[in-house]
């Protein structure tokens, strides 16, 4: 929500989950897109215990049902245990890594661990890539120097 700069919300994704607010009453329209997004503002005290709740497979089940596409932007894998549990609701999960910035053995390890909860990987992005310095990767079959180009 903060860096949608969306305009305050009364509720949020906890308050869904414990009861005190509907769905509806908690998501917050995007005002330069159709999206609705649903925040994330407070820390529960117990946040695994929320996340691992009947009520969050409900609640994802319930937007599944009322939204075309649902993304759940999730902490990051490896140091938060709860993004595993999460990864095992999705449909499909996007593994986003830093380019040039996360080490090659934590993303491996991060792909272990959603294959060992059966998470549904459907790929990998990565984000920040310096599109200047990409151009220079050639591995011989294909100039990438017409990539950066087109995304230019």
């Amino acid at each position: 929500a903060k860096t949608l700069k969306l305009p305050q919300s009364e509720f949020d994704v906890c308050d869904v989950l414990s009861g005190k607010c509907t769905l509806q009453e908690a998501l917050v329209q995007d005002p330069r897109s159709n999206a609705k997004v649903l925040p994330c503002m407070k820390v529960p005290p117990s946040p695994a215990d929320l996340l691992h709740s009947q009520a969050m497979e409900k609640l994802i089940k319930q937007m599944r049902d009322s939204f075309d596409v649902v993304i759940i932007d999730s902490a990051p894998l490896l140091p938060v245990h709860d993004t595993k549990f999460l990864a095992r609701l999705a449909d499909a999960v996007l593994f986003v890594t830093r380019w040039e910035k996360t080490p090659r053995e934590a993303a491996r390890n991060a792909i272990r661990a959603l294959e060992d909860v059966k998470a549904p990987i459907a790929g990998v992005a990565l984000a920040r890539v310096d599109a200047t310095r990409f151009q220079y990767y050639n591995y011989g079959y294909q100039n990438y120097d017409s990539y950066h180009k087109y995304y230019e």
